[in-house]
Order: structure tokens, then sequence, then C-alpha cells
């Protein structure tokens, strides 16, 4: 496996486990979740458009970490990847320019609140999405696809999986330290 190869499958799987993660999270708290999209989007939704957001947005999320894994179509899911945290960090920055520490439900309803962390975890997740793009674009020949793992080697299998558990710990460690910066408060509310 090539340098570019093993870099592609590593953000790959990273990406898309963070999006399995929290859709399988945001289904498990269905009940709740219209609700916080709601005050996520300031009250711009009203309830059966955030009760169908709520159904929706799993969805996708687990759709593309479906393309993302598989590899099929790169350039396409990394980008719709990028929307899907581009629209997330502009409510997030929208809160957290009005000073809105309210809970993230972006892996359930865990307690951590929207902060700086947040914002980083997503934009690192951004710039795995972008680094996609960037290596479907100029090496489409050589991107990891998951047709390709069936024939690795074990020690070259375990690499990638290590590799992209250590991104996930650092994705998660950003998030959790939001919940580090302060009490959750409702201002903000429209």
């Amino acid at each position: 496996m090539t340098t570019i190869e093993s870099l592609s499958a590593v953000a790959q799987c990273t990406l898309g486990a963070t999006f399995i993660l929290s859709a399988l999270a945001k289904m498990q708290t269905s009940k709740t979740l219209p609700e916080a999209i709601r005050r996520f989007t300031f009250y711009r939704l009203n309830v059966a458009a955030a009760r169908f957001a709520a159904i929706l947005l799993p969805l996708v999320e687990l759709m593309l970490a479906a393309g993302l894994v598989a590899g099929f179509n790169l350039e396409l899911f990394a980008l719709a990847s990028m929307a899907l945290l581009l629209v997330f960090n502009a409510f997030i920055i929208a809160h957290l320019a009005r000073g809105s520490r309210l809970p993230c439900h972006c892996f359930g309803d865990g307690g951590t609140v929207i902060g700086g962390g947040t914002l980083m975890r997503n934009l690192l997740l951004m710039a795995l999405a972008l680094w996609l793009v960037f290596l479907a674009h100029s090496h489409s020949a050589a991107m990891f696809t998951l047709t390709r793992l069936l024939a690795l080697p074990w020690h070259e299998i375990l690499g990638i999986l290590v590799t992209t558990m250590s991104m996930m710990i650092i994705i998660f460690a950003l998030g959790e330290s939001s919940a580090l910066s302060g009490p959750t408060s409702s201002r903000g509310r429209t």
C-alpha cells in the first residue's frame, strides 16, 4: 500500500467512523433530538421541520459514512461531508458569538456543550474531507477503496485501524474539551 493510499484510508475511516458514531448516537436520542435541533438553529425550524431533520440527519450521516468508507465517488462524498460540517460550524460560531453554551448533541445527550473544542473538532474533520477531495482529484487511481482492504496484509490493516483510532481519540478529546469551558447557558434563544 502506498503512502497516499494509507493517508486516504485513515482519513476515510476517521470521517466515516465519526459520522457512524454521530448517527447512531442521534438515533438513540431521537426523542430529544428535534428540540435540540430547534435550539441549535435558533428556533428557525418549526416542530414538524425539526422532527423531519431529526430523522433525516442521522440517515445523511450514515450515507456519508458509507460513501467515505467504500471509497467510490470519494470526491462527491468528501465535498458533501465538508458542506454538512460547514453548516454545523456556522451555527456553532453564531452561538459562540452570542455567548450561548448549549448542549452539543453531536454524539447524543452526553452533556458536552458547544465551544472552541467543538469548533476545532469540526475544522479538523473538514480538513480531512478537504484532503480527501484533493487526493481524489489528483490521485484517483491510488485512492483507497473498501475492496482493496480485503487484499491487504493483516499488518497494514492493523496500521490503518490503529491510526484511525488515534485520530478518533483526538477528535473526541477536542469535543470534550468544550465541556471544560463552562456551564450551559440558554442565552442566544430567539
